[in-house]
């Protein structure tokens, strides 16, 4: 594992301040990624890997710079920050079907009720204008 970091911090006068950091993190997988077949970690949840143990790189890098008058109670403060990441495997996937255990069922019945009071509706406004 290689996790090198740098900072610079600099004090221009008793007012301005300047702060850089950069750092460098790389991770490598456990050798539990090298088991294809489904493994079952609790209850509900089953787990697969894809047999290629995972690597992941950070690079982060940040600035500031600070500028203020004590006396007056004024700061000015002027900050950036960039971070990249790359990995060669997906992070996470997950399959779910519990929405519809309870719904799928009753949409036909729904449906039948919606599609019945259109017409009787219908007839309703029709009937009227027969007894005339």
């Amino acid at each position: 594992m290689l996790n090198p970091s740098m900072g610079i911090n600099y004090t221009f006068s008793a007012n301005s301040k300047l702060s850089f950091s950069t750092g460098y993190t790389t991770s490598i997988g456990d050798m539990m990624t090298l088991l294809t077949e489904p493994m079952q970690v609790d209850y509900r949840s089953v787990r697969t890997s894809s047999g290629i143990i995972g690597e992941s790189d950070t690079w982060h890098t940040s600035g500031e710079w600070k500028w203020q008058l004590p006396m007056q109670y004024f700061t000015l403060s002027l900050a950036a920050s960039h971070s990249e990441g790359k990995q060669n495997t997906l992070t996470s996937q997950s399959v779910s079907g519990r929405a519809q255990w309870g719904q799928a069922p009753l949409r036909p019945f729904v449906t039948f009720l919606v599609e019945n009071l259109v017409v009787w509706i219908k007839m309703l406004t029709f009937v009227p204008l027969i007894k005339m």
